[in-house]
């Protein structure tokens, strides 16, 4: 799995009244699309630097998400972003944001805005999603994208990507109230293939994993203190993996014996592939990291 989301267009319906054929009024929108639009973002510019083409573009839109009250985020594209946005029409974002860019098309990036109504549902492929779920993730969605945006924006991380990304995804996963055991296998599950690893990334999965090792071994708090900005990162990304639990399954006992529902691996799933995608992380790395943290969590479970 490479971590890409998809998006499915909201099916329109006609009707046929005495011989004469009528597009009804749209229906109401779901409470997970209202106050949503969108708009793509092209850099133009080669990926050494987009980091920091990325981080203008985002002060942007935090500036006029904060004038209009709302909010806003993001997923990785080929050449750059796809933005929802919540109470912000895209028209006015993308016409603020190319004047960033000023040179327009020219420039160091180009945002698009999408045709309105939104005509695909803001957190991505999850059909028949009901909307408080759904709700949940596009709390996460945000949260996750502010955290990524704000390590970015560290001259000095003492994380790299691949490492935050092993953290946060079982940090995320125990909130949601999976045990060791279970967090392992819904790794193992979702994006393990049979194909085996070469001998350079072996060597970096196992790296990889005594980092992550030391870390299931030390209090979160204390590991998570030496950079301030994970820490409010990872409390946001657990309220919201303790409310999709809540809401996926009302009986769950997280326990090592308990099934996990199908609809807390799906939401988890999708919010953890949404999750790597933003950290930039390739289809590689993505086998790396899951290997990693099954290890990890594997030699955890035989002490």
């Amino acid at each position: 799995m490479s971590g890409t989301i998809l998006y499915l267009p909201t099916p329109r319906t006609q009707s046929d009244m005495q011989g004469t054929v009528v597009v009804p009024s749209p229906r109401p929108a779901p409470a997970d699309m209202v106050g949503w639009s969108q708009l793509d973002l092209v850099f133009t510019a080669g990926p050494e630097a987009r980091t920091a083409e990325a981080i203008v573009v985002a002060d942007v839109l935090d500036e006029l998400c904060a004038q209009a009250g709302g909010r806003w985020w993001f997923l990785n594209q080929d050449r750059g972003w796809r933005v929802y946005l919540q109470g912000l029409p895209a028209i006015r974002a993308a016409k603020r944001v190319n004047q960033a860019g000023h040179a327009g098309r020219a420039g160091p990036w180009w945002a698009i805005p999408t045709p309105a109504p939104l005509s695909v549902r803001p957190v991505g492929n999850l059909p028949g999603v009901p909307a408080p779920r759904a709700l949940v993730l596009a709390d996460l969605h945000c949260a996750d994208s502010q955290g990524v945006l704000d390590y970015l924006r560290e001259d000095h991380p003492l994380l790299v990507p691949r490492h935050l990304a092993g953290i946060l995804t079982v940090a995320l996963c125990h909130a949601a109230g999976l045990s060791t055991p279970q967090t392992a296998d819904f790794v193992d599950q979702h994006w393990l293939d049979a194909t085996p690893l070469g001998e350079a990334a072996r060597v970096r999965a196992h790296g990889l994993t005594e980092m992550l090792g030391a870390y299931l071994l030390t209090p979160a708090t204390r590991l998570l203190e030496l950079d301030p900005y994970a820490a409010v990162w990872a409390s946001a990304l657990a309220d919201a993996g303790e409310r999709v639990c809540a809401l996926t399954h009302q009986g769950f006992t997280p326990t090592p014996s308990a099934t996990v529902p199908d609809a807390l691996q799906c939401d988890l799933r999708h919010a953890v592939a949404a999750h790597w995608n933003r950290l930039g992380l390739n289809p590689a790395d993505q086998q790396i990291l899951a290997v990693a943290i099954r290890n990890a969590l594997w030699a955890k479970g035989k002490r």
